[in-house]
């Protein structure tokens, strides 16, 4: 009985001195928030993600009923494909699954312009000029997602700082507190110096938001708040930083049309989708 009590004790022993190596809970194929913004390279690359969040829940075939395009539409005729379609028409149910999908997918896209915002300044090696559009493009990409929750839900919960899904108990805010929420990024985007009005086909930053993006995305946010003369004046920066957008051009065109002028671009395998479609 002593012999089985001693090894006993000795077999405790060993997996005491050994537990904190029994599991390794660091992932090998992801890096975490402290490790993201540590390099030039991986400060781009986080970045890149909000972009990717733009379409999360889209296909690459066809309309996928959550593309921007679609909520500017006047009307749709009787066929309803998708819950924009429903929306539209007047017929939508709240258990549709454009509410769930949506939320879902713009709130990621919020929390990863966040932790850019929050966090490049702190921890990225990039030169300041770089840094600094960076972090416009993040601003104006949050404003593009807080934009999308408003056409839905007419005021959402404000996130500005990184959180996690835990810690998502903030109350919902009034439609006027996200325009003007939206507004304020898209100001900011449009005063940072380091962001270009537009980048030129060929460029290798071409396709990035500029300040013919916010200038587009602000007019459009105005036009929410009904304030006719302001969404004029940004549509008119629009205008005279871009070359004019044929009249007629469709809001979908396979890539050999492509051309400066259009104002953002989200490429696929089978085209090319305007952001935000604009013609003059």
């Amino acid at each position: 009985m002593k012999r089985i009590i001693i090894s006993l004790s000795l077999i405790s022993l060993v997996l005491g001195g050994c537990k904190k190596d029994l599991l390794d809970t660091t992932p090998y194929d992801q890096l975490s928030s402290e490790n993201m913004w540590s390099t030039d390279n991986l400060t781009v690359l986080g970045v890149n993600a909000i972009y990717s969040a733009m379409r999360l829940g889209q296909n690459t075939g066809s309309a996928s009923g959550v593309e921007l395009y679609q909520y500017d539409r006047y009307a749709v005729a009787g066929m309803q494909r998708d819950g924009t379609d429903a929306m539209l028409l007047g017929t939508i149910t709240p258990g549709n699954a454009l509410f769930s999908t949506n939320w879902r997918n713009f709130y990621e896209g919020v929390i990863r312009a966040n932790d850019a915002i929050a966090n490049i300044p702190k921890k990225s090696p990039s030169p300041d000029a770089k840094k600094a559009r960076l972090i416009a493009e993040s601003k104006l990409l949050r404003a593009y997602f807080y934009y999308r929750l408003n056409q839905v839900w007419k005021g959402v919960p404000i996130y500005l700082e990184p959180f996690a899904y835990t810690e998502a108990t903030k109350p919902r805010s009034t439609e006027q507190q996200v325009w003007d929420q939206v507004i304020k990024d898209l100001t900011e985007a449009i005063n940072e110096t380091n962001l270009p009005n537009r980048y030129a086909k060929g460029n290798i930053d071409y396709g990035r938001v500029t300040k013919g993006t916010a200038y587009a995305l602000r007019g459009k946010a105005y036009l929410y708040m009904n304030k006719w003369a302001e969404a004029a004046a940004d549509f008119a920066q629009v205008m005279a930083v871009h070359p004019s957008v044929p009249a007629g051009t469709p809001t979908w065109f396979p890539p050999t049309v492509l051309t400066c002028s259009r104002i953002q671009m989200v490429a696929n395998s089978t085209g090319i989708k305007l952001f935000p479609a604009l013609r003059p």
